[in-house]
C-alpha cells in the first residue's frame, strides 16, 4: 500500500505499488500484526478496465476478503493500482475509521491483495464502438472510472484513431435511482 486517502464522498481510496517488495509487518490497533505482501505484483502488471481486486485488511478483519473494482488504468498509471471503497457500514466503516485514524504524516496500514482479475472472456471491448453509454448509481461508478482513464490514455496515444463518444449518466442519493423509474408509459418508436 503506497497511500490511502479519505474522499469527500465518505469513501477511501487505496493506492498500491505494482513493483515487488519484501514482506513488512505493521502493528494494528488491536495489537495484531499485519503483513503487507506485494511480491506478486510486478512493474509490468497489465489489467483491463473493470478488473476486480480482492482486499484484506487484517486490522479490520483477519479473515474477510472483499472484492473491489479497480479504478486505475494500467496504461495511464503504470506504477500503481487503485481501488475506491465506499463507507457503507460494517467492514467498510471499520476500514474508513482505521484510515481516518492514521497520522497525517502517513502512517502504515497492512493490506493484503489478490488479483487483479479481469472480466470474463468475451466481454465486448469498449474501444470498438462509436458511442458508449454508461449508467451508474453511487459507488457503482468505480468500474467506469477505469474505463474513462483508459479512454484518456488511448485518446492521447491515438493520432488517427477515433475515440468513442461517451455519455455518462450518474445518479446518487438523495436523487431517485434511474432504474426505479417506471418505463411503461414512455412513447415507443414508430
Amino acid at each position: 500500500l503506497v497511500s490511502s486517502r479519505l474522499l469527500p464522498s465518505g469513501a477511501v481510496e487505496l493506492n498500491f505499488d505494482k513493483s515487488p517488495s519484501k514482506q513488512r509487518r505493521y502493528p494494528c490497533k488491536e495489537g495484531y500484526e499485519a503483513t503487507t505482501v506485494t511480491d506478486n505484483f510486478v512493474a509490468d502488471l497489465r489489467y483491463n478496465p473493470t478488473s476486480t481486486l480482492f482486499v484484506n485488511v487484517p486490522c479490520v478483519s483477519r479473515l474477510q476478503w472483499h472484492p473491489f473494482s479497480v479504478t486505475s488504468s494500467s496504461s495511464l498509471e503504470p506504477d500503481t493500482l487503485s481501488v475506491v471503497i465506499k463507507n457503507r457500514g460494517g467492514w467498510t466503516q471499520k476500514l474508513y475509521e482505521t484510515v481516518s485514524s492514521l497520522p497525517p504524516s502517513g502512517g502504515h496500514l497492512g493490506v493484503s491483495v489478490e488479483g487483479p482479475y479481469s472480466p470474463a472472456a468475451g466481454v465486448t471491448p469498449f474501444l470498438g464502438h462509436d458511442s458508449l453509454v454508461m449508467i451508474s448509481g453511487g459507488i457503482g461508478i468505480t468500474p467506469f472510472i477505469s474505463i474513462i482513464r483508459e479512454l484518456v490514455y488511448q485518446s492521447a496515444m491515438a493520432e488517427t484513431a477515433s475515440m468513442p463518444r461517451l455519455l455518462l449518466v450518474f445518479t446518487k442519493r438523495p436523487l431517485p435511482l434511474l432504474f426505479g423509474v417506471e418505463l411503461s408509459g414512455l412513447p415507443k418508436d414508430p
